[in-house]
């Protein structure tokens, strides 16, 4: 069985974020995030979030510093 949209999955275990903490960021609850992941989401917007991760989790890198 695929794993649908695996690089956003597979971004949020490389930062070692839960899922909850990225639907916060995007302003949804996890459960609509869920629901989003389930089916495999357009390129374009899989490298928006991608995006969002990786700022998101070096900005809450540099406030502990």
């Amino acid at each position: 069985m695929k794993m649908n949209n695996l690089q956003i999955r597979l971004k949020l275990t490389e930062k070692g974020k839960p899922y909850y903490w990225l639907a916060a960021i995007m302003g949804i609850s996890d459960n609509t995030l869920f629901r989003r992941l389930r089916d495999e989401l357009p390129a374009e917007e899989q490298a928006r979030i991608i995006k969002l991760i990786e700022e998101n989790a070096k900005e809450e890198g540099a406030k502990r510093e």
